[in-house]
């Protein structure tokens, strides 16, 4: 299977290629009142309103450094959403097959509800992103309510 490969602090991650909609420059984002604390804003694409988020503070690899960092934001579909990952750096292409995977494989607690697995790929490990658990439960109703609902009313 294909994947879209990204970089946060050093660590692959891959995303399934056919869940990527486009990758973009970092843009200009706007804050929202209340918005978790992970959510960095939120953008206007292709008359959309997609929320931008800053994937290494929900996963625990925050390190102060902010956004400054990071170049680009990987537009994922996740479960009838369309959510922005600020990422470091695209990677590019990466195929593996789903015998690479082990599911099992242990890793960070902040990771464990949002991975499907994880492949050993040239002797490193590349953590494989579940997009349908990219929001967690506790904030899916914040996002339904106050971003997802803006764009059925755009619409």
């Amino acid at each position: 299977m294909h994947y879209i490969g990204f970089l946060l602090n050093n660590n692959e991650f891959t995303v399934p290629i056919n869940m990527v909609q486009e990758v973009i420059n970092l843009p200009n984002l706007t804050k929202i009142p209340l918005a978790p604390a992970y959510m960095e804003g939120v953008t206007c694409l292709r008359e959309k309103i997609v929320p931008v988020l800053d994937f290494k503070k929900m996963i625990g690899l925050h390190n102060g450094e902010g956004i400054a960092k990071a170049e680009k934001v990987i537009v994922v579909n996740s479960v009838n959403k369309t959510v922005g990952l600020i990422v470091d750096t695209v990677t590019g292409v990466i195929f593996f097959e789903d015998s690479a995977l082990n599911p099992e494989e242990s890793c960070n607690e902040h990771l464990q509800y949002c991975l499907s697995g994880v492949a050993k790929v040239n002797n490193k490990n590349i953590f494989l992103l579940d997009t349908k658990a990219l929001i967690p439960k506790e904030d899916d109703s914040f996002f339904n309510d106050t971003i997802f609902g803006c764009n059925k009313a755009v619409n």
